[in-house]
């Protein structure tokens, strides 16, 4: 594989250090600029463009990588963006593909992963774990009008999407229980239910969950703003 150029996206600066060495390392990669947000990343484009962007999926500054894709394609610029993430690829991965986005990994997988991601993504593939591409397909596929909003939370009532929003919020289920008007073991009737039903083990991978989830419809009201500014 040839030399190829990055532009590196990510708020932690050890983590993007890290990074520029591996891919320094494995791959030949040169890193021509690094910033904290997507909204940083337009003004290095102009300067120097990359034959690849690797970027975080959601910021401190209640941005995502759906900014910077549809900056992107509302510029006309084609660099593809590869996201490599801390967030659950459940949640993000089929809408940034959506969006424009050449592949997802997420940081707990196995370090060589990235680099062969790296090289998927720049012979203009797209690169996945192996756990979504069945999701991407049956989401994406001709003829489905993907509601990929509730294909993350698949099969949840209105209610247990309350409570489920809720728990992303912070509340204890004493505290749900208030605000919704039922009682406490209705609340862990219905936590009980989202786990099984999302496949989540553990109370506190529940919370976990919750609180992205959470996360993630903040940055995506944020990327709605940023689109429609003029």
């Amino acid at each position: 594989m040839s030399r190829c150029t990055i532009g590196l996206i990510d708020p932690v600066p050890l983590l993007r250090l890290g990074v520029e060495t591996y891919l320094s390392a494995s791959v030949g990669a040169e890193v021509l600029w690094h910033c904290d947000q997507p909204a940083q990343a337009l003004g290095r484009l102009v300067e120097q463009e990359p034959d690849l962007i690797i970027s975080e999926a959601v910021f401190p500054c209640s941005q995502s990588v759906l900014n910077l894709l549809e900056d992107l394609l509302s510029r006309g610029i084609r660099v593809p963006v590869f996201t490599y993430s801390c967030f659950d690829e459940h949640l993000l991965a089929p809408r940034i593909l959506q969006r424009g986005g050449k592949g997802y990994l997420m940081k707990n997988t196995p370090v060589q992963e990235l680099a062969d991601a790296v090289e998927t993504v720049l012979a203009g593939k797209i690169s996945l774990s192996a756990a979504m591409t069945e999701l991407v397909i049956n989401s994406l596929g001709p003829g489905k009008a993907a509601d990929l909003h509730r294909d993350s939370l698949p099969g949840l009532t209105n209610r247990e999407l309350e409570v489920f929003e809720l728990i992303g919020g912070g509340m204890k289920s004493c505290e749900i229980a208030s605000t919704l008007g039922i009682s406490i073991r209705t609340v862990d009737t219905h936590r009980s239910r989202i786990r099984e039903k999302l496949g989540i083990s553990h109370g506190i991978s529940l919370v976990a969950f919750a609180c992205q989830w959470m996360t993630l419809q903040q940055a995506e009201a944020g990327s709605v703003d940023l689109v429609a500014r003029p």
